[in-house]
C-alpha cells in the first residue's frame, strides 16, 4: 500500500508499505521548508527501521478501515494514494 503524506496541505512525499516494512520518499522539490523535512529524510531515508509516528498512524487507519489520519496536535496527514 502507498500512502501520501501531508505537512500544512503540502504533498512532502510517500509512505509504501510491504511485509512490515516501511520505505519512505520524499518530494524534493516543494515549498516545505527544509528543516521541517530533514528529520523525516535523515530518519527514514529508504526502509524505515523506527519511526513509531508512522507506523501507528498507518495501523489506525488499516483498524478503523480509514482513508485518511490527520490529528490536531500536529499539521500533518496521512492519506491513502488512490
Amino acid at each position: 500500500m502507498i500512502y501520501n503524506l501531508y505537512y500544512k496541505d503540502i504533498l512532502i512525499g510517500y509512505i509504501e508499505t510491504l511485509n512490515d516494512e516501511y520505505k519512505y520518499t520524499p518530494i524534493e522539490n516543494t515549498n516545505v521548508s527544509n528543516s521541517i523535512l530533514a528529520d523525516l529524510k535523515k530518519e527514514a531515508s529508504g526502509k524505515i527501521i523506527d519511526f513509531p509516528f508512522l507506523e501507528s498512524r498507518i495501523r489506525y487507519m488499516n483498524e478503523f478501515n480509514l482513508d485518511t489520519i490527520k490529528y490536531e496536535t500536529d499539521f500533518y496527514k496521512l492519506e491513502k494514494n488512490q
